[in-house]
């Protein structure tokens, strides 16, 4: 993202591992020297029914607001079919996390900029060596990072055919 935004959030604030990636994402975009004023954050409660409401409610009462962070699946389906409802696919750009069918298209179309995907089979493999060395005695490192993928409409196509 560069140059100006105004950034509204959706997120689910009764997820922990949520507030770390709103809190995360906030401290990137500011320690990244963008010129970027965030707006509210309303709560997705982790369901795309309340998160669309939200997201609705936040574009409603920020008519100015240029982008959507959304802190998880049902969040960023909220806000997809909120900027989609409200027919602001031209003004508002939206990242987030979890890719969806949803946001394929609008990623292809151009208004959902980026969005993270995990890596959920790399995820438990890790998870199973790590077991495997405690159940030998070993030791494992405190935080094992599996890595994420950055979808954007440059790799957008590799992910498709999870939605079929």
């Amino acid at each position: 993202m560069s140059g100006t935004a105004k950034t509204g959030i959706v997120g689910a604030l009764n997820s922990f591992i949520q507030n770390q990636r709103l809190d995360g994402f906030k401290k990137a975009v500011t320690d990244g020297g963008q010129t970027v004023t965030f707006l509210d954050t309303v709560d997705g409660q982790n369901q795309q029914d309340i998160a669309l409401g939200a997201a609705e409610n936040l574009m409603t009462a920020n008519p100015d607001m240029t982008t959507i962070y959304a802190t998880g699946e049902p969040q960023l389906i909220g806000a997809v079919s909120a900027v989609e409802s409200q027919g602001r696919q031209k003004d508002v750009k939206i990242f987030g996390w979890d890719l969806t069918a949803q946001a394929v298209k609008g990623i292809e179309e151009g208004w959902v900029t980026a969005v993270v995907q995990q890596d959920p089979a790399g995820e438990g493999k890790a998870a199973v060596e790590a077991l495997v060395k405690l159940k030998k005695g070993e030791t494992i490192e405190p935080i094992i990072n599996v890595p994420v993928t950055i979808v954007t409409k440059e790799n957008v196509a590799q992910f498709k055919d999870m939605f079929k």
